[in-house]
């Protein structure tokens, strides 16, 4: 089931500016809230990425998938269908263990 959620602008559009101005391509963590069962809607308190790991790797990437551009030129598809997303699923729950 799709859920509508609700925030407060002044707490979610600083996490949507951070990812406009930035080089980072794809962000994961964790949406601090509360689900209402008797609508369809949720409330968002608070938006919360997963910080780099030990090594200073990010929690999640895009990894292109090595396809010839000349390729998907001719096939007419874009940069994005060549590409999938890697996160890292150990580090994303630690970090949620401990949020």
């Amino acid at each position: 089931m799709v859920k509508a959620v609700v925030g407060e602008e002044w707490r979610l559009k600083p996490a949507e500016d951070g990812l406009d101005q930035s080089s980072i391509r794809s962000q994961v963590g964790l949406v601090i809230g509360k689900l209402s069962p008797s609508s369809d809607r949720g409330l968002v308190f608070d938006l919360v990425p997963t910080p780099p790991n030990d090594a200073g790797e990010p929690a999640c990437s895009i990894v292109d998938s090595g396809r010839d551009e000349k390729k998907m030129v001719s096939k007419g598809k874009s940069q994005a269908d060549s590409s999938s997303l890697f996160i890292d699923k150990d580090w994303v729950a630690e970090h949620a263990r401990q949020v």
